[in-house]
């Protein structure tokens, strides 16, 4: 299935003289409500107060996508009709520029939104020290979602993809200081904070939890579901690999790329879409 796209109309009160081509089709209306999410004590629930489980699959970035293989519209039907209801985006600094989320990550958010599949936005690079510059690349990109993201209900924010050699307290402060950003202008989407190993500290200062409200916290894989506070915030695996997780956790996954299909399906069939 191809699609030749000329004029871009986008979903927002932005108008762009620009013309391009983006990888799916544009729909030119916002973000219905009913996909708006928020998150209360563990759960996750929809615009009805419903408590729902983010089931889904990682993406590769659009640019890789546009190299070859399914196009992003393909894959997106195709996880939609398996019963998935989420999609985690990869987008890499190397894409960002002043058009890339109007004409490329928007008409992908709506395209998805409206085959009932909530998106989150993962930031795919790797803070490594405490005064790096990537914080401030970081930051940037934040900044260009509070222009073009703040109509988008369906979609959930994924700022950080890995902190290391940072002390915990510092990790901590990172994270607060991108919430503080996005909240401080008034974006209200949930956003997913990962490896948010100050959680498991014995120090009460720095155990709690982040403010700014709908927060959920990622982690790769739960090797240990003991240890982490999964009775007291709600929990995304961001990398699942196919392992049984307790039913009772009412853990929420993103399959990794490559998984295969039909392991994710028996597990999608049983949760509730956000977006329909």
């Amino acid at each position: 299935m191809r699609f030749n796209i000329g004029i871009c109309a986008l979903a927002t009160s932005l108008v762009l003289a620009a013309c391009a081509s983006p990888t799916v089709p544009v729909r030119p209306t916002a973000t219905p409500n009913f996909c708006q999410t928020f998150t209360e004590d563990r759960w996750v629930k929809n615009a009805s107060g419903n408590v729902v489980i983010i089931q889904g699959a990682n993406l590769p970035t659009l640019s890789d996508m546009e190299k070859g293989g399914p196009s992003a519209l393909d894959r997106l039907t195709d996880l939609a009709a398996r019963g998935a209801t989420a999609v985690r985006l990869q987008i890499s600094k190397k894409e960002i520029s002043q058009t890339f989320i109007p004409l490329k990550v928007l008409p992908f958010v709506h395209a998805a939104n409206q085959l009932g599949l909530l998106v989150i936005l993962a930031w795919d690079d790797v803070i490594e020290e405490v005064n790096n510059p990537q914080i401030t690349a970081t930051e940037e990109w934040i900044r260009q979602l509070i222009i073009y993201l703040p109509n988008e209900p369906g979609v959930w924010l994924d700022p950080i993809s890995e902190m290391r050699s940072i002390p915990m307290a510092r990790r901590r402060n990172v994270a607060q200081r991108y919430l503080d950003l996005m909240r401080g202008y008034r974006l209200p989407n949930v956003v997913v904070i990962n490896e948010a190993f100050w959680l498991l500290e014995n120090d009460p200062e720095l155990n709690k939890p982040l403010q700014g409200g709908n927060i959920v916290y990622g982690l790769r894989k739960l090797d240990q579901p003991a240890q982490w506070p999964l009775d007291k915030y709600p929990f995304l695996i961001t990398d699942w690999d196919g392992a049984a997780y307790p039913a009772a956790s009412k853990i929420g996954s993103m399959s990794r790329v490559g998984l295969d299909a039909n392991t994710a399906q028996a597990q999608w069939k049983t949760t509730t879409p956000v977006c329909k």
